[in-house]
């Protein structure tokens, strides 16, 4: 199971979304940026930053049998693209054996499945806009003006 690219062992994981416990992650990338734009005044010296712009992205690979149970639940709501936000909460142990909780209030926006011959488990990508700032270990990326 990889979080943002790193292996963890899958007793070092636990990742919720809306059905519960996601049982069958295979990998989920989240991140988040703050686009600051220096402001110079006439005679070109620095005066500070501008007020940016805040952007975050998620994206989540599960087995089919963990998507279907997520498409089974966005049915009431006209299907997965028009569910409300939802929290996407993982856990997991860091370097230093510390936990860390990062949450992610997430809509879906993309999916899509590539089987190939003689694969045993079919895998599911869910892409995602993420509703709000990422918090990261319960700090929030930043605090919305």
């Amino acid at each position: 199971m990889n979080i943002n690219g790193t292996v963890f062992d899958a007793e070092s994981i636990n990742c919720m979304w809306p059905t519960g416990q996601v049982v069958m992650l295979e990998d989920i990338d989240y991140s988040d940026e703050y686009e600051k734009e220096a402001i110079y005044n006439h005679k070109n010296q620095f005066i500070g930053y501008g007020r940016g712009k805040y952007k975050a992205d998620c994206k989540i690979t599960v087995q089919m049998s963990e998507y279907e149970l997520l498409n089974s639940l966005s049915a009431p709501f006209g299907g997965l693209y028009r569910m409300p936000p939802v929290p996407i909460v993982v856990n997991y142990k860091n370097d230093t054996g510390a936990s860390v909780t990062d949450t992610i209030n997430v809509t879906f926006t993309k999916r899509g499945k590539k089987p190939k011959k003689g694969d045993k488990e079919i895998s599911v990508t869910v892409e995602c806009a993420v509703a709000g700032p990422i918090l990261w270990n319960g700090v929030p990326a930043y605090s919305p003006e």
